[in-house]
């Protein structure tokens, strides 16, 4: 699998294709204990360093501990991270 940088939508895409039976949707819609890859990372240049250096990576696993009013804790690489609403927004995921 490889990873290209998007120009006309500012994001890092992993460009192989998903399987069939995966959909992809923002990080924010995924259920509690659910564990999804990570697809896609959106948003400014910024952002998308930030939730990079987190971890959150192109085919990087990433398990919703648990939610509360749209903000998540996730487990990543080993490691909970909070995130708002916002950041999980930026976040494609195939479940």
């Amino acid at each position: 699998m490889s990873f290209v940088e998007g120009a006309a939508e500012g994001a890092l895409e992993a460009t192989s294709v998903a399987s069939p039976a995966g959909m992809r949707m923002p990080l924010m819609q995924v259920q509690r204990g659910e564990t999804v890859r990570v697809v896609k990372i959106g948003g400014r240049d910024a952002t998308r360093r930030h939730l990079t250096e987190l971890g959150f990576v192109p085919d990087a696993a990433v398990t919703v501990v648990t939610e509360s009013n749209g903000n998540l804790i996730c487990e990543v690489k080993g490691v909970r991270i909070g995130l708002d609403t916002e950041l999980a927004k930026r976040i494609t995921v195939i479940v």
